[in-house]
């Protein structure tokens, strides 16, 4: 680090990060800041080498997403304190920016914008194409549809910032060693034990492994894969341009891929290019730290034209260098957080995409946090490790997904918006059935699920899927649902439940230390003494976890995913019997045995058949006039019945009961809008007091009805279609 001596590594500490960019002394910083007393951070060259250093340094203040808003924002907030604890300034400065697009339905979505972000403390103005030209006069304005101006957001100088923590960090005692690398980590059973270095061994029980693109090798080390890869990223840096001003905002277009700022009184442009190119860490020699990729030219050839016309400026301006630096990513394009399932001590921050400058200060908290304090203080279920698969972390998946997600972030879509790549990959035994009944297939954990059947609008097909449950019954494929069976005389115990999950289904709330729910899957007793947990597509790594942790005994957990395909039945169909509230029925459909269970609160029966059986059952319901339905009318049904879903009215930040802290409710508004109402903010007296967290997808008699995470008692205004709508109190 600069002006200062590396420390000798010591034979032990209670953590150790590995990787000295931004997110790894953030993490340190806020480790010592949280009271850890023997943090060491490893970085194999110096602070701030790695994917830090070639980062663009862009700070996007206004988010859609509330969870990333509050990651942007702690940031802003904290870089005051943070240069003044450390010494170090790292450039901090707030030019705005200017988002624009030359896209209608874009331009119509920026039309909420602004109220959305007055109602969570961000000022955002919509513009039209002149006043775009005018905040922006390197574009042009040919085509252009308007935009929206942030006056809050800024850039920041990525490798002075990483100093900044890592100066911060080593004030507050934690330890730091450049030029030390590790070779690998350490496991003794299904725990941390240490990492063995170029300068020796360390013994510890935590180990964060923040290491950008080489956190996968690393991983590999102790017998874990991830799912990450880096790709090839480009920008362009211009030669000075006369008459550019040093003020000159940050600019944005995700529908023409482009974004930059001013640099050294020139121009940076970057573009978010098709079928992104992997980038392996053996592909890379031993001394990438401060280094860049080969220029690559044709790799953005089809990008270069949009981008000329949009900016002129460029066809003059003579080009510096072409920036190609590796940024990782992973199979949604969100960071990977949190500590690895059934591997105590092993956590996450890495995968930051794009993001690593803007995110990294909250992300060194959240860890913190995780690490000091046991959960960290916001809700980063999207966020968490656990939601992938297994098989997501295979290279050839890695290397097709991934090599999409920069293009597919830019995407604007409606309910259907899905990766084109690594399609086909898990199928139900009826998708053959649902692809003849016309299905609209998405995808969930590599399943390919029905989102609608028919051709054109997706409301109209939905809300004839919705008319259909009512007149003579609908089936949803669930047999993308996690899938666990536990076998063995402690399974009561396990699942906390004083009914028997031998006699009884019901819904399991696998809560953690403070009352959140970790996984909510529903338990099943199958004929032969075991009990099968059914849970969401993305719960399984979770369920496994949580059960993991609890000291199983002697019980028994197997992985049956392939095993059983599973239907939920709604409406008035008397092709099933009828079964009360957890009741389990063996009976038969056709040919085939099967159980049919009743949902507990929920007008619905669900219906677990073996898979080989599957078709014919399936066959038999369609012949008795019940019609498919798919996941959108699956969701308004779930909605309706006021079932709450993990990931969105559980989760494990969301505590259970009535005590301190947001509280999920539901709500009725008067509304003809068509499509979910998906993380509007809710105000309370005029204050913001959460956000929707799930709702239906068509209105109900002229409503619609949702769920929303709050504060206080109300009364509240949901900010929808940017006007203010009072939010009535769903009454059982």
């Amino acid at each position: 680090m600069t002006g200062e001596q590396s420390v000798t590594v010591p034979s032990r500490a209670d953590v150790v990060v590995i990787g000295g960019g931004v997110v790894g002394a953030s993490v340190a910083w806020h480790l010592a800041a949280a009271g850890v007393s023997d943090v060491v951070l490893l970085e194999r060259n110096a602070i701030g080498s790695g994917t830090t250093w070639h980062a663009a340094g862009n700070m996007e203040t206004w988010r859609s997403d509330p969870l990333v808003l509050d990651l942007v924002r702690y940031a802003v907030d904290l870089f005051p304190e943070l240069e003044r604890q450390s010494g170090i300034s790292f450039g901090w400065r707030q030019s705005g920016r200017v988002q624009f697009t030359a896209d209608d339905e874009v331009m119509a979505r920026f039309r909420a914008v602004p109220a959305r972000g007055r109602a969570r403390g961000i000022d955002v103005e919509l513009l039209g194409p002149d006043d775009v030209v005018a905040r922006l006069p390197i574009v042009a304005r040919d085509g252009l549809r308007g935009g929206l101006w942030i006056p809050s957001d800024g850039r920041v100088d990525p490798t002075n910032l990483a100093q900044a923590f890592a100066r911060g960090a080593q004030r507050r005692g934690a330890r730091i060693a450049e030029g030390v690398a590790v070779s690998s980590i350490q496991r003794f059973g299904d725990r941390i034990s240490g990492v063995e270095t170029t300068a020796g061994p360390i013994a510890c029980e935590r180990v964060v492994l923040a290491a950008g693109l080489w956190s996968g090798r690393l991983a590999e080390t102790c017998g874990v894969r991830l799912p990450l890869i880096a790709l090839e990223h480009f920008y362009l840096l211009t030669r000075p341009i006369a008459g550019l001003s040093r003020d000159l905002p940050l600019f944005l277009s995700y529908d023409e891929r482009i974004y930059g700022r001013e640099d050294v009184g020139g121009l940076l442009v970057g573009v978010f290019d098709d079928d992104a190119l992997p980038v392996e860490p053996e592909q890379l020699p031993g001394a990438f730290s401060f280094s860049l990729l080969p220029e690559n030219w044709e790799q953005i050839a089809s990008r270069l034209p949009v981008v000329m016309q949009r900016i002129p400026i460029l066809q003059e301006a003579g080009i510096r260098m072409q920036v190609n630096g590796p940024e990782s990513f992973t199979p949604d394009g969100q960071m990977l957080l949190g500590e690895w399932p059934m591997l105590r001590g092993l956590h996450l921050a890495a995968g930051m995409g794009s993001n690593g400058i803007a995110m990294s200060s909250c992300v060194g908290r959240l860890t913190a946090e995780w690490i000091a304090e046991g959960r960290p203080s916001l809700d980063v279920t999207t966020l968490d490790c656990r939601r992938f698969q297994p098989f997501q972390s295979g290279r050839a998946y890695r290397r097709a997904r991934m090599a999409e997600v920069p293009s597919w972030m830019c995407r604007v879509g409606g309910p259907e918006l899905d990766f084109h790549q690594t399609r086909g990959i898990r199928l139900s035994p009826l998708h053959g059935i649902w692809r003849d009944q016309g299905a609209v297939f998405g995808t969930a954990a590599g399943w390919e699920v029905p989102l609608w059947f028919g051709a054109g609008d997706w409301t109209a097909a939905v809300a004839a899927e919705l008319a259909g449950v009512e007149a003579v019954g609908g089936m949803v494929d669930l047999t993308a649902s996690a899938k666990l069976q536990l076998m063995g005389p402690e399974v009561e115990r396990l699942l906390g439940n004083s009914e028997s999950p031998r006699s009884r289904a019901f819904r399991c709330q696998l809560r953690n230390a403070s009352g959140g729910t970790e996984a909510s899957p529903l338990a099943v007793p199958l004929p032969d003494g075991c009990c099968l947990l059914l849970g969401g597509p993305d719960e399984s790594m979770r369920i496994l976890d949580w059960l993991h942790r609890r000291d199983a005994g002697a019980t028994q957990v197997i992985a049956v995913d392939g095993g059983w395909a599973v239907l939920d039945i709604w409406g008035p169909t008397d092709a099933l019997p009828a079964v009360g509230d957890g009741e389990v029925v063996e009976t038969e459909l056709g040919f085939a045995p099967v159980l049919v269970v009743g949902i507990p609160d929920a007008a619905c029966r669900r219906v677990l058949v073996s898979t080989e059986f599957a078709a014919g059952v399936v066959e038999t319901l369609l012949a008795k006039g019940v019609s498919p339905v798919g996941s959108l009318a699956a969701e308004q049904l779930r909605v309706l019945s006021r079932l709450p879903a993990f990931g969105r009215e559980l989760s494990p930040a969301i505590a259970s009961g009535r005590g301190a802290g947001p509280r999920v409710r539901g709500f009725r508004i008067a509304s003809d809008r068509k499509g979910s109402v998906s993380s509007e903010p809710v105000l309370c007296d005029g204050s913001y007091a959460g956000y929707v967290t799930s709702s239906t997808w068509l209105p109900v008699d002229g409503e619609i009805r949702l769920f929303a995470l709050l504060d206080g008692d109300g009364p509240f205004d949901l900010v929808v279609d940017g006007v203010r709508v009072p939010m009535q109190e769903w009454q059982s």
